[in-house]
This record gives C-alpha cells, structure tokens and sequence, in this order.
C-alpha cells in the first residue's frame, strides 16, 4: 500500500522449459532418414509492475506495465538412419522481448450498473505492437444475480517452433476476437450457479496456400459454446462443484476442428477427514468423441481420480 488510494503489486519470475522426443518416420525414402530427435529448451525471465487507484468515486482504475525476456530459445534437431547412423543435425536459436502496458478502469455507475473499458499494448522485439481493448457491462438486478456481457481481443505471438517452420514474411501474429454473456446465481450463500454462451472467432491464421506453394496468414476460424457450472458447500466442509460444456468448432476449412470435443464434463466432491488437517477428494471428467488429426473419429472418454 503506497497511500489510501493507490496501492501496489511488483512481481519478477523467472522459468525454464525442457523438451525432449524421439519419432520414427513412416517414409523414409528421401535423404534416408528414418529417425530424429528434438532436444529443445528455453529460459525466460520477466518483471511485472501493477498500480491500483482509487482516486475518483465509484472508479477502480488498474494499470501497469511488464517486461518479459524469452533469452534462450533453442531448437535442436538431429537425424539418423535406419541403421541409427548420424545423418545431420539442424539447430536454430531465437530469442524476443516483450514490452507491454495495460490500464482499465471500472466505473460503478450506480447499484445496479457498472462498466469495465481497458486495453493492453505489447511491443515484442521482432513483431510490431498490437493494441488488444476489452469492454464489459455488469448488470445486478438483485443482490443474489449478476449479468456480464463482454468483447475482448487478443492475439497470439509465434512461438520458436513456428518461426523455424515457416517463411519469414509468413510470420505474423494470430488474433482472437471473443464475445461472451455471463450470468450468475446465489440460490442461498452456499449454492452458486454460472453460466456462460461465448463466440471466438479466430483471424491472421497460418494456412498453405497451393498456388503460392507456402503458407500465408489468412485463415480464419471459430467457436461457439455454452457452459453451466453449480457449486455448493455444506457447514460440515463438504464441497461439490458440477460443470458441462457444449461446443463447437470450425477449423479454417470450414469443417469440425480436430481434437475439439463438442462435449466436457467435470464433477468434483470433497470433504474432510480429519478436521481441518486431512481432506479426500474425487474428481470425474467427462471427454466427448472428437476427431483426429487423419479425421477419424475417437470415442469418448471418462477419467476419475481419487486425492
């Protein structure tokens, strides 16, 4: 806290990530190879500045700014025959900046009524700076209910293993455009139901194009889904939470994407054991057939775990 209106968060990070895989090639006719290997890895460190005022009435205004330094992104391919004979070995190195600035202001415009306008600006080394805006209106007709509609965008910048795949004027960011009506329940102080019917429609997308002969960042593609999720809690510590989601997905095709489930399910039950010191927990999910890369399509799936 820096003063009554104005208080601070300050976060520095840093990560590691390592990747190794070995494949078999099904035809290994051209330039003989028949197996490789990636060994991949990259380290990135980031510092994160956040204020937030209070300086007017009814308005909650968060801004701030981060900076993130992906310093080592390395990629290691080696090739090798049927004999496991060394053939070659490729390795490309790439590294990004990313400067960014973020402010949103919430307005409570009376008990009923309150908005939220922002918008964040990043700038990464190699890539030109994208502004992406967020709106949301928040209606509360009563105590007890909540309803939200918003619009965001965003975008997603190309990771390492896409730019040492692709031609370097194909190489632009993925944008997403996201549409969403949000509403919210308190049957009593313990049981809470939320709701949710969104739209993403997905722009700048990588396809290859067979005139050209290469890919091009002109696809596009979309989701619609509507999801519901119920929670409750007991004084004796028992807790559930219950959720399913309806989807569906277009790939820049027009056609079903592939490994997108039209349907999710989730079912969590916890409760103590031993007071406040040892709880057990069981968890279902529930995965929809969905369609696989060669467009075949695999049968549903149920997963429970037991903690």
């Amino acid at each position: 806290d820096i003063g009554l209106k104005l208080h601070s968060a300050s976060r520095l990070y840093y990560g590691y990530y390592g990747y190794e895989g070995s494949r078999e090639y099904a035809d290994y006719s051209e330039d003989n190879i028949r197996y490789g290997e990636r060994h991949h890895e990259g380290r990135w460190w980031g510092l994160e500045q956040k204020f937030v005022g209070n300086w007017f009435a009814d308005h909650a205004v968060v801004f701030g700014f981060e900076f993130r330094n992906d310093f080592t992104q390395h990629l290691n391919r080696t090739y090798f025959s049927p004999t496991y004979t060394y053939l070659s070995e490729r390795n490309k190195d790439y590294s990004r900046t990313i400067t960014s600035f973020y402010l949103t202001d919430e307005y409570r415009i009376n008990d009923q009524w309150s908005i939220n306008i922002g918008a964040r600006y990043d700038n990464a080394s190699d890539l030109k700076g994208n502004l992406s805006p967020r709106v949301a209106a928040i209606y509360r007709p009563t105590l007890s209910t909540t309803l939200k509609a918003s619009y965001s965008e965003a975008f997603r910048m190309p990771n390492a293993n896409e730019l040492s795949s692709t031609p370097a004027e194909a190489v632009a960011p993925e944008f997403v455009a996201a549409s969403e009506l949000v509403l919210q329940h308190d049957f009593s102080p313990r049981m809470r139901l939320t709701s949710s019917i969104y739209r993403y429609d997905r722009s700048d997308q990588l396809v290859f194009e067979l005139v050209q002969r290469e890919y091009v960042p002109t696809g596009s593609s979309h989701a619609d889904g509507l999801e519901f999720e119920l929670e409750r809690s007991w004084e004796s510590g028992i807790r559930t939470r219950g959720s399913v989601a309806f989807q569906h997905s277009e790939d820049t095709d027009g056609q079903d994407a592939v490994n997108s489930p039209n349907v999710l399910g989730k079912f969590n039950l916890t409760f103590p054991i031993v007071a406040d010191r040892l709880r057990l927990g069981f968890e279902a999910q529930y995965i929809g057939p969905r369609l696989t890369l060669e467009r075949r399509e695999i049968s549903s799936t149920t997963l429970a775990n037991l903690t």
